[in-house]
């Protein structure tokens, strides 16, 4: 997985390149503790689906709790898809995802189901 920070006039940013599932949230832990108090850690993210059936589950496994997992941490999460994938891809998208960004800006995702 690659992972660049850099910091900035308003907090830490971090990217994450396609990474697997624990990859990424040993990587977002330790993102976590090394945030300044009163700081966020803004994550972007390409996600990585895998090659699998088993690599897709575990993904929205994964996808389904990490908004839970880390709700009280000073994380920022932005994932970043194609809107070309396919459509049983993003209907995963939409269950995994509270919040989604479009052309009109971030809004509530009516599709997100509570895990």
């Amino acid at each position: 997985m690659g992972l660049e920070t850099t910091g900035t006039p308003s907090g830490r940013s971090a990217r994450c390149g396609a990474a697997r599932t624990p990859t990424a949230i040993i990587t977002f832990r330790g993102l976590a503790e090394q945030a300044s108090l009163g700081r966020r850690i803004r994550v972007v993210g390409e996600v990585d689906f895998g090659t699998t059936d088993a690599d897709w589950h575990e993904w929205q496994r994964y996808e389904a709790v990490i908004n839970s997992a880390f709700a009280a941490s000073p994380l920022w999460g932005l994932c970043v898809m194609s809107t070309a994938l396919p459509e049983p891809v993003l209907t995963a998208v939409r269950r995994t995802h509270p919040q989604l960004l479009g052309a009109a800006g971030r809004a509530a995702n009516p599709d997100y189901v509570d895990p």
